[in-house]
């Protein structure tokens, strides 16, 4: 996750991308954080021009920034080639979801994914509470997991309860041992458009523009602006650092009652889980690292779904 500020030209350029597949859990909490950072350079001499500011990328991050600076009073103005629903956001599953860092993480990286996660914890609640929330769509989902524990750090123990033990019935034939969760669904079918019209009834433009180098966004007029591409940023702010994933997810008819997730364990560089939403069930999921394809592969989709099968309906 990259969440700092450029200085560029007479620009000042605030990256928040690199969610690693988290940007729904870590939404909220890195839009603060990069607030936080353009305060700070506001308060460090960089002089804002009538509080105009430019986001590129409207999927989960630069759509949730975006609501964030225009209730801070700010102009915002959004760029991206795509809008919903027809963002990679749309498309992925969503869920609030404790977070693994891998070993390489520093301390202080460590300590920001936490503060990250429990600031996205809190709005999540709160729109899973809420009456009348600012955007719809959250609510509290039951996670049926039989995975097994993750082999790194998991981040972020404490805010959902322990997990309750229980034996998963199948067919007669077919019982699991697994353990029952409780996390927030984002269910992107009914938030992302949500966000998406609110923000425009606020009077956030959309301007479809396409980026192809970083030398393209010298001619904004706004001088501070929000860098949400997610992996477009690897092209164009040249970051080697940043590096695709490639998932295929499957698409199932909606089917009566069925309301929860349910996860199986990783095998064969493949991930079993069923997430619910109101038009449809996914089914997922596949990584493959460093590939940017984003085409359908049809023998993985093959694999993932009779994993699944054999998964779930034998008890070997």
């Amino acid at each position: 996750m990259r969440l700092e500020s450029e200085r560029w030209k007479d620009k000042l350029i605030i990256h928040n991308y690199g969610h690693g597949g988290s940007g729904i859990s870590l939404s909220w909490g890195s839009a603060e954080i990069s607030v936080e950072l353009l305060e700070q350079a506001l308060n460090t001499g960089f002089s804002s021009q009538n509080k105009q500011v430019a986001i590129l990328g409207s999927g989960i991050i630069g759509l949730t920034t975006a609501h964030l600076l225009a209730t801070l009073g700010w102009k915002v103005s959004v760029y991206a080639s795509q809008f919903p629903p027809n963002t990679t956001s749309d498309r992925a599953p969503g869920l609030w979801n404790k977070v693994v860092a891998g070993g390489n993480q520093t301390e202080i990286q460590r300590e920001l994914l936490d503060r990250v996660l429990k600031q996205s914890f809190v709005q999540f609640k709160g729109l899973s509470e809420s009456r009348n929330p600012e955007f719809i769509g959250v609510s509290v989902l039951n996670i049926y997991t039989f995975k097994e524990k993750p082999p790194i750090k998991e981040l972020l123990k404490g805010l959902f309860p322990d997990g309750i033990p229980l034996l998963g019935t199948f067919t007669p034939e077919c019982k699991k041992q697994g353990m029952l969760f409780q996390s927030f669904l984002v269910d992107t079918s009914l938030y992302i458009p949500d966000m998406y019209e609110k923000a425009k009834r606020k009077g956030i433009p959309f301007n479809q523009v396409t980026f192809n180098a970083k030398e393209d966004i010298k001619n904004l007029s706004e001088s501070i602006i929000f860098n949400c591409t997610g992996f477009g940023a690897k092209h164009l702010f040249n970051d080697p650092d940043l590096i695709p994933i490639c998932g295929q997810l499957i698409e199932l008819k909606p089917q009566a009652g069925f309301n929860h997730m349910l996860a199986g364990p990783m095998k064969n560089g493949l991930d079993n889980y069923f997430i619910p939403t109101h038009n449809k069930i996914i089914l997922g999921g596949s990584y493959e690292y460093n590939v940017d394809r984003s085409s359908p592969n049809l023998t993985l989709c093959e694999q993932i779904l009779e994993q699944a099968l054999d998964y779930f309906t034998r008890q070997a």
